[in-house]
């Protein structure tokens, strides 16, 4: 790199730094409603070098040209690789959140990430997913009559968590019995996303736990049934190894519902924001899938995703240097004008919505046909089921984190006299 280059990228960070300042992602306001600071930053600064997190890209094309640019590398930062200095109290900690991580399938690049791909898609397809929408239709049905008679009750700690949770436990093979030792070691890795000494601290802590609790179900005598017939392989699907199955199960217990518990809360939290958009798909039960799509791009999951620079290359005239970290703000590409007539409405019969919320190129989510069709029953359903649905409390509390957006709680109202039972019983 020469003098002149480096010159140029050190005082197009200095410019930026008045710009980062507005930028404060686990602010009050900004946790409530991130999309008026991303509109101003897409207008100003459509690639900001940020001291905490690297260089961050929030508009349509940088983002979704940065998922499938091979110069930006989904691999985490490695044992050698700065820490900030934020975490430096907690440096071994980073070091083994990073190494756990660094083994997922979120986390490779090919050919790695292709064969760990082959071997978890089947399980994961959209016939896979299709496979399991009586289960799914019959569980969210059991959660909903748990709260009918109820006169409150809490979405995510009632329908949104439990559903995709159950679902992954089962998938895997894992006793349903532990989802609430499972729910407290997500929140804690989830935890590690906000990039404190104190969250760090507590996401080794659940990573350790979960990673020994995963590697004690990963024995002979469980092969072929649920976890351990992943590592078998589908058919012509390669094998995992041990470590390798420990890793990508711990990667999918955590992940497995952490997007679908997001998109349940936050589309029925948008749902009863917009009376006439909810009532509009009461009428319409048909709009469901349209419907999820929509509140996927409006209120998305997963706001953010990780990269690294691979290669050198230059970005709305800046300048990206290898080994420097990158985050792709999904969250705001899915708000950018220039891809989405009128973007902050909800309209959930929104055509050509080819959104961002389930990343793009070769990782796009695992998980997104069994995520969407979780979403589009348990949304739909809860909708038809309560037509009289009602915050209890707002504004509710939106977990702090940069990476995943989605709430502590969602406590809604129902006139239990006027409860709907399903149509149909499976």
């Amino acid at each position: 790199m020469t003098d002149t280059t480096s010159t140029a990228a050190q005082n197009a960070r200095a410019a930026t730094r008045a710009q980062q300042a507005r930028y404060q992602p686990l602010r009050a306001d900004v946790l409530t409603d991130p999309y008026p600071a991303y509109a101003h930053l897409r207008r100003e600064s459509p690639v900001l070098w940020d001291l905490r997190f690297g260089w961050l890209v929030f508009g349509f094309d940088g983002v979704a040209g940065g998922l499938r640019n091979p110069r930006l590398s989904a691999r985490r930062p490695g044992p050698g690789d700065p820490i900030p200095r934020i975490l430096q109290s907690v440096v071994d900690e980073v070091r083994y959140v990073r190494s756990v991580q660094g083994q997922w399938l979120l986390c490779a690049d090919p050919p790695r990430h292709t064969r760990l791909r082959a071997a978890l898609g089947p399980a994961f397809s959209p016939r896979s997913a299709e496979d399991l929408r009586v289960r799914i239709e019959s569980l969210v049905d059991d959660l909903l009559d748990r709260v009918a008679a109820t006169e409150r009750f809490d979405v995510i700690a009632d329908l949104a968590y439990p559903l995709p949770a159950t679902i992954i436990a089962e998938l895997l093979g894992v006793p349903i019995g532990d989802l609430d030792r499972f729910k407290c070691w997500s929140d804690d890795i989830a935890g590690s996303f906000t990039l404190s000494p104190e969250t760090m601290h507590r996401a080794h802590d659940a990573l350790r736990e979960l990673t020994a609790y995963v590697a004690d179900l990963a024995t002979p005598q469980v092969v072929d049934h649920g976890l351990l017939s992943i590592a078998h392989g589908h058919g012509t699907a390669p094998e995992l190894d041990h470590d390798e199955l420990v890793a990508q199960s711990v990667m999918l217990l955590f992940a497995g519902h952490e997007t679908t518990t997001n998109l349940i809360g936050n589309g029925i939290l948008a749902l009863l924001r917009h009376p006439t958009q909810r009532e509009r798909l009461r009428s319409e039960p048909g709009l469901i899938g349209s419907a999820v799509e929509e509140l996927l791009r409006f209120d998305s999951p997963t706001q953010a995703t990780f990269r690294s620079v691979a290669e050198d290359f230059e970005l709305h005239g800046q300048s990206l240097r290898k080994s420097e970290p990158v985050l792709l703000m999904l969250g705001s590409a899915n708000h950018d004008p220039s891809q989405f007539i009128d973007p902050d409405v909800l309209d959930i019969t929104r055509a050509d919505n080819r959104h961002l919320a389930f990343s793009q190129g070769p990782h796009f989510c695992l998980g997104a046909a069994l995520a969407r069709l979780e979403g589009q029953i348990a949304i739909g359903r809860t909708i038809q089921r309560f037509p009289e649905l009602q915050l209890a409390d707002d504004p509710p509390t939106w977990r702090p984190n940069v990476f995943l957006r989605g709430l502590e709680s969602l406590n809604v109202t129902i006139s239990s006299t006027r409860t709907q039972s399903p149509t149909t019983r499976s």
